[in-house]
């Protein structure tokens, strides 16, 4: 077998074993075992290195289940209204424009909350990114991530205008507000990377 898939295959191995760096002493025994037979050696590093590529490959999917038609999602394809949601979550194109009258402002012509679902708004333009459409992404990648974050609902485009719908959290504090808050760089590092060892 190629020394690039048997690093492939380990990789997938020890992926879904989920190993945390605290293993690597562990792993190091194995890997020495491993090449005792082999012609050609794998190192700890090279395993860890495919143990990264299996979990971004596993992030990319599911961002991208997010946008296809799944147990969990659908895609919306109907008159004047496109974009994807939850199963469960019955809103369409009538009960948005409700939401848009009726809603709480939180910041002006951008959140938008009425009653439990807060309402992201974007303007469509040519050469921007969407950013209620990555906000829909990122909220699944954070999901398989166990990182805590508001559940998605749905992501709508109606004319021109972008829309990411959530749970809205009564009482909660817009991040970049919490983020401006935090004037200890450690505390900061550790909200925005939940595994960061300061040590």
């Amino acid at each position: 077998m190629p020394r690039w898939l048997r690093v492939y295959n380990l990789g997938k191995i020890f992926f879904h074993l989920r190993l945390s760096m605290d293993s690597r002493h562990w792993v190091k025994r194995f890997i020495e075992g491993y090449n005792r037979e082999s012609i050609t050696t794998v190192t700890v590093s090279d395993l860890f290195k495919a143990v990264d590529r299996h979990q971004q490959r596993h992030y990319r999917s599911i961002a991208k289940r997010c946008c296809k038609n799944s147990t969990e999602f659908v895609i919306v394809k109907s008159s004047g209204v496109r974009g994807f949601k939850r199963r469960e979550f019955n809103w369409g194109a009538h009960e948005l424009k409700k939401a848009l009258i009726k809603g709480k402002t939180i910041k002006p012509a951008r959140i938008l909350a009425l009653k439990s679902i807060c309402i992201k708004i974007h303007r469509k333009k040519f050469f921007h990114q969407d950013r209620c459409l990555a906000s829909w992404k990122m909220s699944g990648v954070l999901e398989i991530r166990n990182i805590q974050v508001p559940r998605s609902l749905a992501y709508f485009v109606i004319e021109g205008d972008s829309y990411f719908l959530s749970e809205y959290l009564n009482g909660s504090v817009l991040l970049n507000d919490y983020l401006s808050s935090l004037t200890n760089w450690q505390q900061k590092r550790r909200v925005l990377w939940p595994g960061y060892n300061q040590t």
